[in-house]
């Protein structure tokens, strides 16, 4: 890659605040691409995700075996891309060769994070976190919306999944949490094999202390982003911060081995 040509891979698991962090990143500056995925229901700002990287990573997931978004079935992260694929990658990077400065952003790029910086020596990665309830708790919303309201569903489907909610909706938890523990010990590999091309931040943190984070971005990864009023794009109660109490349909204790993982790892 050429030297003023400067790759940045928004990473983290579905829901934790990346379509947030990269709209700020965006108005800071990084161009994420111009063919963007419309806004929903569940980000009525958009999601901030170029369709092509989008249509890559889904379209090797399947070709693999796994569910599109990577949030159901998924045993592992670190995946390579198949043949298919490669070309489809050597043309997005080719389009980004005219940016100084540019990135992307798609959870299910995290699974793919060793695989990005073999194919970009000099990749850099913004990892952002977020509580693995919290995370949970809004994939569940998310459903409950889509069912009540048939999103993407005929009406006949949404009515069986409604009669189906208790039962379904704790195997929808359980393979949740278990993306999130894959997702973010992706992270965590990355960022103990490459620590000093990756900076990690609790969501909250992130948005707080903002221009703060940008300035060590932009020291540590020799970029130039701008500092933004974080008010003009981000409205607080749009986050829902809530714990699930009781018994998870998980392994707790893993749970509680990445979270305190991610704490300890984030970035000054």
């Amino acid at each position: 890659m050429e030297d003023n040509n400067q790759a940045i891979l928004i990473a983290g698991m579905h829901r934790s605040g990346t379509s947030l962090s990269t709209n700020l990143l965006r108005e800071s500056g990084l161009f994420i691409g111009d063919d963007l995925m419309d806004g929903g229901f569940d980000n009525k700002n958009g999601h901030f995700e170029d369709n092509e990287f989008v249509n890559l990573h889904e379209n090797d997931l399947i070709s693999k075996g796994y569910e599109s978004t990577g949030l159901k079935g998924v045993e592992k992260n670190n995946f390579q891309f198949g043949d298919v694929s490669k070309p489809i990658v050597e043309d997005l990077l080719k389009s980004r060769k005219l940016y100084n400065v540019w990135g992307w952003k798609d959870p299910r790029s995290t699974l793919y994070l060793l695989e990005w910086k073999k194919i970009i020596p000099d990749l850099k990665v913004i990892a952002i976190y977020r509580d693995y309830d919290e995370v949970i708790n809004s994939l569940d919303r998310r459903y409950k919306y889509k069912i009540k309201h048939s999103v993407n569903y005929s009406k006949f489907r949404s009515l069986g999944h409604s009669i189906l909610y208790p039962i379904y909706s704790k195997y929808l938890q359980y393979n949740h949490y278990k993306a999130w523990v894959i997702y973010n010990e992706s992270i965590l590999r990355f960022k103990e094999l490459y620590p000093e091309d990756i900076v990690l931040y609790n969501l909250s943190d992130f948005i707080n202390n903002y221009n703060n984070n940008i300035d060590t971005i932009n020291s540590k990864f020799g970029v130039k982003l701008n500092h933004y009023n974080v008010d003009k794009v981000f409205e607080s109660d749009t986050l829902i911060n809530k714990k699930n109490v009781g018994f998870k349909f998980f392994n707790k204790k893993k749970l509680e081995e990445v979270m305190q993982k991610l704490n300890k790892e984030v970035s000054e």
